[in-house]
Parts: C-alpha cells; sequence; structure tokens
C-alpha cells in the first residue's frame, strides 16, 4: 500500500492574489519532485489540475514551454511514482482561464487534447495502478451511470486499457 499526494489546481483567475506564491510552488514540478524524492510518497496526477496550472504559467509567462512540455516535466519529477490519475475535462470561460468542473469527454479539441495528454501520462507512469473518471452531468442518478460508462467506453478506446 501507498501514501499519496495531489496538488490542486492554480487557475488563471486566481493569479495576483494572496495566495500566488503558495499556488505557484504547491502546483509545480519542483514541488512534486520534493515531495517524491523527500518523503517516498506516491503521487495521484489529476490532469485536469496541472493542465489549468500549466496554462496559467504558461499564459502569466511563468512558464516559457509547451503544455505538453509541462506535463513531460511533471511526469519526469514524479521519479516514476504516479500511482493514480484522475482525468476530466476542464472548462474554459474568456478572462477566466480554465478551471476545473469535471466536464464530460466529447467530441472538442479541448476534450481531445486531455486524452493527449492522459495518454502520454499513461505510457509514461510503470507504476499506475488506477484510472479515476471524475464527471458531473447533472444528470438523474441512472442517467449518470449509463454516461459514466459510456465515457469509460469512450476514453478506454483511446487509451487502450480496461
Amino acid at each position: 500500500k501507498n501514501v499519496i499526494f495531489e496538488t490542486h489546481n492554480f487557475p488563471y483567475n486566481f493569479f495576483g492574489k494572496s495566495n500566488q506564491e503558495y499556488s505557484l510552488h504547491s502546483t509545480g514540478p519542483e514541488f512534486v519532485n520534493e515531495l517524491t524524492t523527500n518523503t517516498g510518497l506516491g503521487f495521484l496526477l489529476d490532469v485536469a489540475h496541472v493542465f489549468i496550472s500549466g496554462n496559467t504559467r504558461i499564459l502569466n509567462g511563468i512558464y516559457q514551454g509547451s503544455i505538453e512540455n509541462y506535463f513531460a516535466e511533471i511526469v519526469e519529477s514524479a521519479n516514476g511514482r504516479v500511482y493514480q490519475l484522475h482525468v476530466n475535462v476542464p472548462c474554459f470561460e474568456e478572462g477566466k482561464g480554465y478551471f476545473d468542473i469535471h466536464r464530460p469527454f466529447d467530441d472538442s479539441e479541448l476534450s481531445h487534447k486531455i486524452i493527449d495528454l492522459t495518454k502520454y501520462v499513461v505510457q509514461n507512469s510503470p507504476e499506475l495502478k488506477v484510472i479515476t473518471l471524475e464527471m458531473d452531468t447533472g444528470l438523474s442518478p441512472l442517467k449518470h451511470v449509463k454516461k459514466l460508462c459510456k465515457q469509460t467506453e469512450y476514453l478506454n478506446s483511446f487509451l487502450n486499457v480496461k
């Protein structure tokens, strides 16, 4: 059994607030590396959280690479200790940036970007044990379960996992 940690996200609309320094540190590769190296903790990589934090850094000129480069740095900084993934599609609002509301996958460019980034993490995380699909639908319980099953099949078709 392993104890794992999850980073929160660093949304664009938080930039400039009092928690900026904390959020900048606690969502980046250095933080992930510090925890996995110095404590032996595993990492629960929430794809939407990393995507949101990476984009905030890119939009504010804090990170000069691409979102794909940012994911590569996060995965590498985990030192092979990515044990679990959380996967969903974030939301984007003009002027506010991306934020995490657990949207289902669809045929949008953003959904496909999240799937591509998730594939990268899966392929580069040999100790990965669990992929958790997080999804809020606003549907009744039975309709939610049906949608969740379809989403699982959809995601599995891209990730080639069962």
